[in-house]
């Protein structure tokens, strides 16, 4: 059993490192974007001059997992609750998007097309690791 945790625990922070691995190639790819600073904002909590990096970091790790650690649970609970649940978290990370950028603070994040749907792959990425993975880890 606390292996199995262990194992839980190790892919959920793999897969959030693997979102911001994504977001950060996406910025690469197309020049522009600032995806991987939108993911790991916190200026609408704490003025970007006082963050850490570390601590957006960690911030950005900890609601991966909460996230994947849910799932863990519904998956336990109710396998077909678990595959009905990837719907809405499709819809709250599309919606995730634009919300977060109307509640940051620095004018760097504006409204784009390319980021949403670079936002949207990355994020259909993150689910599909995290469908891949908590079914497998017995």
């Amino acid at each position: 059993m606390r292996l199995k945790v262990l194992f839980h625990f190790i892919a959920a922070i793999f897969i959030s490192f693997m979102l911001l691995w994504m977001t950060m190639l996406f910025d690469i790819i197309s020049n522009q974007s600032h995806l991987k600073a939108l993911l790991l904002n916190l200026d609408f909590l704490i003025p970007s001059d006082n963050t850490p990096y570390t601590l957006e970091i960690i911030c950005h790790l900890l609601i991966g997992s909460v996230i994947y650690f849910v799932f863990v649970l519904l998956f336990h609970t109710s396998k077909r609750l678990y595959y009905l649940c990837y719907i809405p978290l499709v819809f709250l990370f599309i919606a995730l998007y634009p919300f977060l950028v109307f509640i940051a603070q620095r004018p760097i994040f504006q409204f784009s097309v390319t980021e949403l749907i670079g936002w949207i792959i990355t994020h259909i990425f993150f689910m599909s690791l995290m469908a891949l993975v908590i079914p497998r880890i017995k």
